[in-house]
């Protein structure tokens, strides 16, 4: 097998390397044709090529040798698929209390003072980038290519750490973010990436973190830990009064709409023996919580809307304790009906990604999965509508794929 690859310079670390750091997690740059991999099956679409894009933290407290310091790191791993071939790129970037460096791409010259520590867990398209939320509370931006661009600020109106959960209107393109202010306060920020423009509204006091906002084509809610707000979704006036919310446990939103009974929000929660889908209704006074399944998941891809049917589906990653098989769950939102694909005993499953056809609309799967027997890690494509139906393709790959962190698929008409 003929590859083309290039492996990037570690940060200076103290002690021994850790693993996330080394072999095939350490930042790189690949190329392969995935007809010269024995073992790939079937064909990956022509209406599905594009990028495959994960994010992930590790911390790296450990391995640095100043106790004062506050190291939060993240790695983006993109897979671009064309034409049956594939290139595999992982960057990694690191933010310390005083200083930002990225490591195999351009270096930041800008200088970040981290307020708190925080995770890196959502990844999304804006402006033709990759917005990085939650790197402390401070956006993030890359280009697809992992080039790094530096810390978003729109415009200044950001300048302390935000939301843990950051919202695009993919009808629009505007970004949606709660952010804090000197005075400890809040406010809710619509931003234009096109017009540069920002419209931003003063929270209620009462409205505490952890935030989480929901959208639908009238209306936005900022979700609090014992209160909500509703406002418009131009922002134009005031929110409305406060309705109490307990316990919602909310780890998630998947999408948000009007129905007869209320504003409607399917999210994941956080419960004790994992995620679990549910809906919540709100009304004017109220607010109802209502299982969709029984089933817990370890992890849980974003909502996929088939452009023919209609039908609202997303894909748990289950594992089961009596054969230690993982099983990957397709649940219909609307219907909560459930079909089940299990994975050979020692596959492993990652973050579970998204994707349609650019011009069939077929609604697809894209599983990253590593083997515990030392075996090439593989990537599969599934049918979104038949997950028990055999894998339309399969990519054996050189490297491993994460297991965790938020991922992303993205056409390649929008990443030109």
């Amino acid at each position: 097998m003929r590859t083309r690859q290039r492996f990037f310079a570690l940060p200076p670390l103290v002690g021994d390397i850790p693993a996330s750091l080394q072999g095939p997690w350490q930042p790189h740059r690949e190329e392969f044709d995935t007809t010269e991999i024995q073992g790939t099956l079937g064909t990956w679409p022509r209406d599905l090529e594009g990028s495959v894009f994960w994010l992930s933290a590790t911390p790296l407290e450990a391995y640095v040798d100043d106790p004062d310091v506050c190291v939060t790191s993240a790695f983006v791993t993109a897979l671009t698929i064309a034409r049956n071939r594939v290139t595999r790129q992982r960057g990694a970037f690191v933010v310390t209390k005083a200083v930002s460096d990225v490591l195999g791409v351009t270096p930041l010259r800008d200088r970040i003072d981290v307020a708190s520590r925080g995770g890196c867990d959502y990844l999304m398209l804006g402006a033709q980038r990759l917005l990085v939320g939650g790197v402390d509370g401070l956006p993030y931006l890359l280009r697809p290519s992992l080039e790094t661009v530096g810390v978003e600020t729109f415009d200044g109106a950001l300048t302390r750490p935000s939301s843990e959960r950051w919202l695009r209107d993919d009808s629009r393109g505007w970004i949606y973010l709660v952010a804090h202010d000197k005075t400890g306060g809040a406010e809710v920020l619509a931003y234009n990436p096109m017009s540069n423009a920002i419209l931003a509204r003063r929270l209620d006091e009462r409205l505490s973190r952890p935030f989480h906002l929901a959208l639908n084509e009238e209306r936005l809610c900022v979700i609090g830990a014992n209160y909500l707000q509703f406002f418009d979704r131009d922002l134009a006036a005031p929110g409305g009064d406060l309705i109490p919310v307990a316990d919602l446990a909310i780890e998630r939103i998947l999408s948000a709409r009007e129905t007869d009974a209320g504003f409607e929000i399917s999210v994941v929660r956080r419960r004790r023996n994992g995620l679990k889908l549910a809906t919540i209704t709100i009304n004017t006074v109220t607010c109802r919580v209502a299982k969709i399944s029984d089933h817990r998941f370890s992890s849980v891809s974003d909502l996929s809307v088939d452009a023919r049917s209609g039908a609202r589906r997303v894909i748990g990653v289950e594992a089961h304790d009596d054969d230690e098989a993982v099983v990957l769950s397709c649940v219909d939102l609307d219907l909560g009906s459930i079909e089940q694909r299990r994975l050979p005993v020692g596959v492993l499953a990652g973050q579970v990604v998204m994707a349609t056809g650019s011009r069939s609309a077929q609604p697809y799967v894209i599983v990253p999965t590593n083997r515990l027997d030392g075996h090439h890690p593989e990537l599969l494509l599934l049918d979104a509508q038949h997950i028990g139906a055999p894998e339309i393709a399969s990519l054996q790959l050189t490297h491993h794929v994460p297991l965790d962190g938020q991922g992303l698929f993205i056409p390649s008409t929008q990443l030109r």
